[in-house]
């Protein structure tokens, strides 16, 4: 999944979850504004996609991203829903 940063936000890491397993992970590096987390789908029904974003510190909050936009190819546009795991790879972002 490509992933379009917000230019005010930069965690230390984005992890794609379904429920509580995590299905990818990547470090974003300062001044990245689009980042690529691999992740690891069976291609059957499921829940949807969630990300949470880490920074460096133990704190028990989660911070998920709960509003992101998710590239239509067939519409040529960013539309607001979730991503579910029968769906393939998108281009989302965040804000």
């Amino acid at each position: 999944m490509i992933i379009e940063l917000d230019s005010a936000d930069y965690p230390v890491e984005i992890g794609a979850f379904i429920n509580d397993t995590c299905i990818g992970a990547t470090v974003v590096e300062s001044g990245d504004s689009v980042v690529a987390v691999r992740t690891y789908l069976d291609g059957s029904p499921g829940d949807s996609v969630v990300f949470e974003k880490y920074y460096g510190t133990k704190s028990i909050a989660r911070n998920r991203i709960g509003d992101y936009y998710v590239w239509n190819r067939e519409k040529r546009l960013n539309e607001k829903r979730a991503i579910h795991e029968n769906v393939g790879s998108r281009r989302i972002f965040y804000r």
